[in-house]
């Protein structure tokens, strides 16, 4: 088994016992469920519409960068376009 599995292992345990000990102290009701439409709108909130071609879209455009980057004649031309595809597609 890698590190990674392992923490991967222990973080969903955890999670799992914090989810546990919530449900705990509101007196056993279903806080993490799906009928729960609180939880159910964090969930949304958190998952653009057409998630996997938001996923496919962002590779294709980290591969073209990738192999303008590749391409680039100098260093200060690769920091001007790591710079550039930075402004692009960063998230505030």
């Amino acid at each position: 088994m890698q590190r990674r599995d392992l923490l991967n292992l222990g973080l969903g345990t955890a999670a799992f016992g914090l989810a546990e000990r919530a449900r705990q102290r509101v007196g056993g009701g279903h806080v993490f469920a799906a009928e729960n439409d609180a939880s159910m709108a964090l969930l949304k909130a958190c998952t653009p519409e057409g998630a996997l071609q938001v996923l496919l879209d962002g590779n294709a455009r980290f591969a073209a960068f990738e192999t303008r980057y590749q391409q680039a004649s100098s260093e200060a031309a690769q920091q001007r376009l790591l710079g550039e595809y930075w402004q692009e597609t960063a998230t505030w």
